[in-house]
């Protein structure tokens, strides 16, 4: 009588190919989905932050006569000279200055915001603008992002701070931009890294923002709704921030 054998058989190459594509199918499934996770996490951290940033810039306004805070983002500090506004005839002077003092605005709020990762966007890649080509190192920022280099990710209507003007006085504050994303290509809109200076904004009908507004309520708009509906697209021909014309100028405060 012979002994029983143990017989160990492989895998077909039929089997093996099968199990493949089951892996390639699954894979193509889940991957999108997890990049959709990940991608409403970094949306819903952006609108955390500026939520929060609102909140501050009201303690802000609490403390200072019921101004906006008196500083500048990292575009102004870099481009002060370029600096025109048609209804601050020393706008230019006054935003060098702020530049001078480095009175960028984390440093404005640090009293209010002690978590300095507010000022971060999530989804921040970095940017590379042709306008704001001469930022770092004579290009601009490199492998950092935008809060790594600067130490905000987001962009201030800084012409709010010039005014000096009641926060109360604006008359259509729900349409008044006051923080936003640097760049629109960061969020799932429209996300990808950013590209060569002279190319940077090829693209920008297709970006989108988180914006906090003059209301504190964060809207995540499209690139016309942020140029035409939230920026204006002529300031020479209307005042931008609909202020009333009655409204009390505020008191001088402690810059």
């Amino acid at each position: 009588m012979s002994r029983p054998t143990n017989c160990h058989r492989g895998f077909t190459l039929v089997e093996l190919l099968v199990v493949v594509a089951i892996i390639a199918l699954l894979a193509g499934v889940m991957f999108p989905v997890f990049a959709t996770a990940r991608a409403t996490a970094r949306n819903n951290g952006c609108v955390s932050n500026l939520r929060q940033l609102g909140l501050a810039i009201q303690c802000y306004a609490h403390d200072y006569d019921d101004l906006f805070p008196y500083g500048i983002d990292f575009a102004d500090k870099y481009n002060a000279s370029r600096w025109e506004h048609p209804f601050i005839p020393d706008a230019r002077q006054r935003v060098e200055a702020l530049a001078k003092e480095n009175r960028l605005l984390p440093e404005v709020m640090k009293s209010y915001v002690t978590n300095r990762l507010l000022w971060r966007c999530p989804a921040d890649v970095g940017l590379r603008f042709t306008d704001f080509s001469h930022l770092i190192a004579g290009f601009d920022t490199g492998d950092k992002t935008a809060f790594e280099a600067f130490g905000m990710s987001y962009g201030y209507r800084t012409e709010l701070a010039l005014l000096e003007k009641p926060i109360t006085s604006l008359r259509k504050p729900s349409e008044v931009n006051v923080l936003s994303d640097s760049a629109g290509y960061w969020h799932t809109r429209y996300h990808r890294q950013p590209l060569a200076p002279s190319r940077d904004t090829l693209d920008e009908t297709n970006w989108a923002f988180h914006v906090l507004f003059a209301d504190w309520h964060v809207k995540y708009i499209s690139y016309h709704e942020y140029t035409v509906l939230a920026w204006g697209t002529n300031l020479q021909d209307r005042d931008p921030f609909d202020l009333h014309p009655d409204a009390e100028p505020a008191r001088p405060r402690l810059r």
